[in-house]
């Protein structure tokens, strides 16, 4: 996870009201303060709890678009055309890509959706670090259960995306599914790490 991806997470706990942005001095210097809504520091047992409250409504609204992005999907009348029509360039030409045209509904319907996923996937990682500055509880405990919440999550999540692309054809669903790799940079570099382990040295 960036330092990029690490202050859009915070600016969401933020906005989602979880937690509180404030400043103090620290050495004549103003420095920013993360602390939780309540006036009251919550324990580490209180904070997973609303964190994975959170995460769930989440869940529930990416559910939500799955459905949408069934329905209307974002790419349609996909065709494979050759890379290089050069009948002269040989083993090249045979090269085929996928293309399609884009419906903008179905677009935004996928917008919305790889936006709560990365917004998710921030959240768990957010967790993580909360481990490391002190913030959570940094025991055997606390690891076991963000490590549950992760898998349990991105095996809901892959289950979400195949539910979305079951109804469309073989061809259609590979470039849906590159499409949502390419917006989601865990999955994306999941994938390549998938393609990279295959390679015959």
């Amino acid at each position: 996870m960036s330092k990029r991806d690490v202050v859009w997470a915070i600016h969401e706990l933020v906005s989602d009201g979880l937690v509180i942005h404030d400043k103090i001095k620290v050495k004549g210097r103003l420095r920013d303060r993360f602390i939780p809504s309540t006036e009251r520091l919550h324990e580490s047992k209180e904070m997973i709890d609303d964190m994975e409250r959170n995460i769930q409504n989440h869940l529930a609204t990416m559910r939500e678009l799955a459905v949408k992005m069934r329905d209307r999907p974002a790419i349609k009348s996909v065709k494979m055309i050759p890379v290089l029509p050069d009948p002269n360039e040989k083993g090249i030409s045979e090269a085929r890509s996928l293309t399609g045209k884009i419906d903008k509904i179905g677009q935004n319907h996928l917008d919305e959706f790889c936006d709560i996923v990365n917004r998710i996937l921030s959240y768990i990682d957010s967790m993580n670090y909360a481990t490391y500055d002190g913030s959570l509880e940094a025991d055997e405990l606390t690891d076991k259960v963000i490590k549950n919440l992760r898998k349990n999550t991105m095996t809901e999540i892959n289950e979400v995306i195949q539910y979305s692309l079951n109804p469309h054809p073989a061809r259609l669903s590979q470039v849906l599914l590159d499409t949502i790799r390419m917006k989601i940079p865990t999955f994306f570099t999941l994938a390549q790490l998938q393609k990279m382990s295959k390679i015959k040295i």
